[in-house]
C-alpha cells in the first residue's frame, strides 16, 4: 500500500512539473505560428490552407493540401540584401523566430493543365518594409513550369505584420504586388507531440538508476515503443513487463520502470557435522559487494577452525581465522563451510635442571601445549654457572628448534615431553687456575677466550692437546686443570720441573725439546707416555728411561749423551729412536787417548764404534775408527778445561712393504691376444719410506724389474709384458728394466715415517696378453727399489 501511494505521488509530481515547465505562446511576439497560435517549429510538417482573395481577377488553380516542411538554413549577409549558404539543420525541432532563415518545400497534385513541380525557396529573409514583414525569395531557375506561370520568374511573398504573426503567402505572376493577392495560413496537420521522459527508479525508494531516456515524435497520437535497461546489480520488479508501448499526446509524459536489487542467497554448511557447531547470520540474502556479518559458536568439546569457500564468485570473508567475521557478497549465490575441529588434548612440559637443580631455572611462555603447538622455552643460569645446551629424554614428536641456544622454541609431539637443561660450572678465570702467564696465555688462545675468561669446567676437561711452544713457560702448575689432555708441546720454553705430569693419567705424547734441561731424576714421571721428544736439550744421560716399557716413539738429539747403547733395547721393541748429533764434552783425561764412543750410527742397530787417539789439528778434533773411517768434529767452545764437540749420529733412509712378495693371479684368464690387467690377489698394499735424518728432506721412490718374467721350472717367459705402477685410479707409469720414479715426498718434522696405501686397483698390477701365458706356469719376476734424494 505504501508504495502504491508513493507512485501516485511521483507521477502527479511529474505531471505538474511538466506543465509548469512549457513556455507560454502568449508570451511569444514577432514569431511565426500557426493557425492556431502555436509557434512554429524547424522540420515540422504544416498544412496550408487557401485563403484566397481576387484582387485582380486572375485566378490561381491551386490544390488546396499543400504540405509545408520548414527547414532551417543558415545565411551570411556580405553587403547584398539576400546570400545563403545552406547547412546542415542545427535547430530542428527548436522554435522558429523571425529572424531565422528557413525552407518551404512544397508538393502538388498534377492537374490539367499544370505540371507537378517542386518549389524551393533558398530561404526567406526577414525584412521590415513599413508595417509589413516581407519574406524575400529567389527561386531556382526553371522551377516553376507550367502554361499558366511564367518561367524563370522572381515571386515574393509577403507576409503582413500581425500579431500573433501568421504565415501568409501571396503569389504575384507580375512585379505589381496588387495584380493578384492569394493568401496561405499555416496549420498543423496533426496536433505535435510532448516529450516523453522516461525513467529507471528503485522500487520503494524512487532512487534513480540511471539517466533519463527523453523520446519525442512530430505529431500527438504517434505511436512508441520503449524497452527497460539493463542495469548491474538490479532486475526489473516480477510481474514487470520489459518492454512497455503506448502513444504521444499533445502534452508531456513520464514512463517509470521499476527495479530491484539482484540478490543471492548464501549457504553455510556445518563441517565436520551439525552436532560440531552452529552458525547465525545476519543478511541471509544480499546484493553484490553487499556485507554481512557471520558468526561460528562451537559446540562443547569442539573448537572453531576456519571459514572455507567451496563456490561463490567474487565472493570474500574477511577474516578466515575468525569465528565472527564480515562476508562480501560476489556475483552469485556462495556456498560457505564453517569448519569445527576436537579440542586435541594438551600435554605438560616437564623440566630437569642438570647438574643440580640450583644450577639454573626454566620458563616457558606455555606450559601446556597441543600436539603441533609452538612455545618459547628459556634457560636461566644460576650464578657460578653456565647453560649448556637442551636436552630432550622422551616425548614423541617434539622437537626443539636450537637446542644450543639458552632461548629457543619447542614444538610439542604426541605426548608430554621431558626436556633436561643442561648448565656448565664454569672455572675460575684462566689467570687464576695457571699462574704462569706464559701458560695461561697458552690455554687461553686455544679456548678463543681471553685470560681474564672464566669457561666451563667441561671445556677444559674436553681439551685433549695443548702446544704452546716458545711461550716463554717456566711452570706447569694447574696443568692437572685439563685431566683429558693427551698432547702437549711445550718445547722452546724454559720448564725445569714436569713433575705435574705424573697427574696427567692420559697424556700420551710430550714434547720437551729445548728447555734446557740437564737431566731427569724421576723417569717414572713418563710411565704413561708413548711419544716423548726430549731433543735440544743438556742431557748427559739417559739412565733410568728403561722405567718407562711404554715409549713408542724418543727423541734425544741433540743432547750431550756420550753413550747410548742402552737404547737399543727400545729399538728392538720396535719403537723409533732417535740420538742424532750428541754434543759430547770430553774432559782432558779422554782427549788424546783411544775411545769408545756409543753412538746410534745406523737404523734398527746401535754399534760400538772404537776410536783412535784424538789430534787436534787446525781447531778440528780428529779421530779415526779402527777401521781407518775418519771422525772429524770442528772446536767449539772452551770453558773449564773441556772441549764441547758435536758427535754425528746414524742418518739412515729405508723403505719398508706390507707385503715382502706380490701374487698376481686370474682363475678365468681368456686366451685373447688384447692386453689385460690382471690384479694383485690382495686387495690393499702399501710401501712406507722411513727417514730418520730429520725432517724437511726431499726423496723420490724409483722402481724397476731385473729382467723379464720366467718360470725357472718350465724355461718360459713373458718377454713382452710387464709391470704398471697406476696411481689414482688413472695415472699408469710402465714397470721395466729402467728405473721409474713411482713417489715422492718430504719428511715431516713430526714423523720420520710417509706410507703410502693403494687400493686394488692401484699399485703394482700385472699388464700381460693372456694368449702369451703357459698354461700351469708360474712367473716370477724380481724388483729393484732405490730412494732418491731430491730434488
Amino acid at each position: 500500500m505504501k508504495r502504491t501511494d508513493y507512485f501516485i505521488v511521483m507521477l502527479m509530481f511529474i505531471v505538474v512539473s511538466c506543465f509548469i515547465c512549457l513556455p507560454s505562446l502568449a508570451e511569444a511576439t514577432n514569431v511565426p505560428v500557426s493557425e492556431n497560435g502555436n509557434q512554429l517549429r524547424f522540420n515540422r510538417w504544416y498544412y496550408m490552407h487557401n485563403t484566397h482573395v481576387n484582387r485582380g481577377g486572375v485566378t490561381m488553380q491551386i490544390s488546396s493540401g499543400w504540405d509545408y516542411a520548414l527547414l532551417n538554413k543558415d545565411s551570411r549577409y556580405d553587403g547584398t540584401p539576400i546570400q545563403f549558404l545552406p547547412k546542415d539543420s542545427s535547430k530542428q525541432g527548436q522554435l522558429i523566430t523571425l529572424n531565422d532563415l528557413f525552407e518551404i518545400q512544397s508538393y502538388t497534385s498534377n492537374y490539367e493543365g499544370y505540371t507537378k513541380y517542386k518549389m524551393y525557396s533558398y530561404g526567406i529573409a526577414l525584412e521590415t518594409s513599413g508595417s509589413q514583414l516581407k519574406f524575400l525569395n529567389a527561386n531556382e531557375s526553371g522551377v516553376a513550369i507550367g502554361s499558366k506561370y511564367s518561367a524563370n520568374t522572381s515571386y515574393i511573398t509577403i507576409g503582413e505584420n500581425i500579431s500573433p504573426v501568421w504565415l501568409i503567402s501571396k503569389t504575384i505572376l507580375s512585379s505589381d504586388p496588387s495584380s493578384t493577392d492569394i493568401r496561405w495560413r499555416l496549420k498543423p496537420a496533426r496536433n505535435l507531440a510532448g516529450n516523453i521522459t522516461v525513467k529507471y527508479v528503485e522500487y520503494g525508494t524512487g532512487k534513480e538508476l540511471a539517466s533519463s531516456t527523453i523520446l519525442t515524435s512530430d505529431f500527438a497520437d504517434d505511436p512508441y515503443s520503449i524497452r527497460a535497461q539493463s542495469i548491474d546489480g538490479y532486475t526489473l520488479i516480477q510481474n514487470t513487463s520489459e518492454v512497455k508501448n503506448g502513444y504521444f499526446t499533445s502534452t508531456a509524459q513520464t514512463v517509470l520502470f521499476y527495479y530491484q536489487k539482484i540478490t543471492y542467497p548464501i549457504n553455510i554448511t556445518i563441517v565436520p557435522n551439525t552436532s560440531s557447531g552452529h552458525v547465525s547470520i545476519q543478511s541471509e540474502s544480499l546484493a553484490p559487494s553487499e556485507k554481512t556479518k557471520i558468526s561460528a559458536v562451537p559446540s562443547e568439546g569442539y573448537r572453531f577452525s576456519h571459514w572455507e569457500k567451496v563456490s561463490g564468485e567474487g565472493t570474500t570473508i574477511d577474516n578466515v581465522n575468525a569465528s565472527e567475521t564480515t562476508l562480501t557478497m560476489g556475483s552469485e549465490s556462495p556456498k560457505i563451510q564453517a569448519v569445527f575441529e576436537l579440542i586435541p588434548p594438551t600435554y605438560p612440559i616437564k623440566v630437569e635442571i642438570l647438574p643440580n637443580g640450583s644450577a639454573g631455572s626454566f620458563s616457558t611462555g606455555n606450559s601446556l601445549l597441543e600436539e603441533g603447538q609452538i612455545t618459547e622455552i628459556r634457560a636461566i643460569a644460576s650464578k657460578d654457572y653456565q647453560f649448556s645446551h637442551w636436552e630432550k629424554v622422551s616425548g614423541e614428536g617434539t622437537t626443539i628448534d636450537n637446542v644450543n641456544a639458552s632461548e629457543t622454541t619447542l614444538t610439542m609431539g604426541s605426548e608430554s615431553p621431558m626436556i633436561r637443561a643442561i648448565f656448565d660450572k664454569l672455572a675460575p678465570p684462566i689467570k687464576e687456575l695457571f699462574p704462569d702467564s706464559g701458560l695461561a696465555e697458552g690455554v687461553a688462545t686455544k679456548l678463543n677466550v681471553s685470560i681474564d675468561t672464566r669457561v666451563p669446567i667441561k671445556k677444559l676437561e674436553n681439551l685433549t692437546s695443548l702446544k704452546v711452544p716458545n711461550n716463554q713457560i717456566k711452570s706447569l702448575v694447574g696443568l692437572n686443570h685439563l685431566p683429558n689432555l693427551k698432547e702437549l708441546d711445550i718445547s722452546h720454553n724454559q720448564v725445569s720441573d714436569f713433575g705435574i705430569l705424573s697427574e696427567m693419567l692420559v697424556l700420551t705424547k710430550v714434547n720437551l725439546s729445548s728447555n734446557g734441561l740437564v737431566g731427569i731424576d724421576d723417569w717414572s714421571i713418563f710411565s704413561n707416555i708413548l711419544s716423548l721428544n726430549l731433543s735440544d736439550n743438556a742431557l748427559n744421560n739417559i739412565d733410568g728411561y728403561s722405567l718407562n716399557s711404554k715409549l713408542t716413539f724418543l727423541d734425544v738429539s741433540c743432547n750431550q749423551l756420550l753413550d747410548v747403547s742402552s737404547l737399543q733395547e727400545l729399538v728392538n721393541a720396535g719403537a723409533n729412536v732417535q740420538a742424532k748429533e750428541q754434543y759430547v764434552t770430553l774432559s782432558d783425561s779422554i782427549l788424546g787417548k783411544e775411545t769408545i764412543v756409543k753412538i746410534r750410527d745406523f737404523f734398527n742397530q746401535v754399534p760400538i764404534i772404537q776410536l783412535t787417539q784424538g789430534e787436534l789439528i787446525n781447531d778440528k778434533l780428529h779421530w779415526f775408527s779402527i777401521d781407518s773411517h775418519e771422525l772429524t768434529w770442528r772446536q767449539g767452545e772452551y770453558f773449564s778445561g773441556t772441549l764441547k764437540q758435536l758427535v754425528k749420529a746414524g742418518q739412515q733412509v729405508g723403505l719398508t712393504f706390507s707385503e715382502e712378495s706380490i701374487t698376481f693371479q686370474d682363475d678365468n684368464l681368456e686366451r685373447v691376444a688384447t692386453k689385460k690387467i690382471i690384479p694383485r690377489t690382495s686387495d690393499n698394499w702399501s710401501m712406507s719410506v722411513v727417514d730418520t735424518r730429520g725432517g724437511g728432506n726431499d726423496w723420490k721412490v724409483a722402481v724397476k724389474m731385473e729382467g723379464t718374467f720366467k718360470d725357472p721350472d718350465k724355461q718360459v717367459s713373458l718377454p713382452n709384458d710387464s709391470l704398471i705402477f697406476r696411481t689414482n685410479g688413472k695415472s699408469e707409469r710402465v714397470i721395466n728394466n729402467d728405473y721409474q720414479v713411482i713417489a715422492s715426498g718430504k719428511t715431516s718434522n713430526d714423523d720420520y715415517r710417509t706410507t703410502f696405501d693403494y687400493q686394488s686397483d692401484e699399485g703394482l698390477l700385472l699388464n700381460l696378453v693372456p694368449l702369451s701365458v703357459h698354461q700351469g706356469a708360474h712367473y716370477q719376476v724380481e724388483l729393484s727399489w732405490s730412494i732418491i734424494d731430491a730434488p
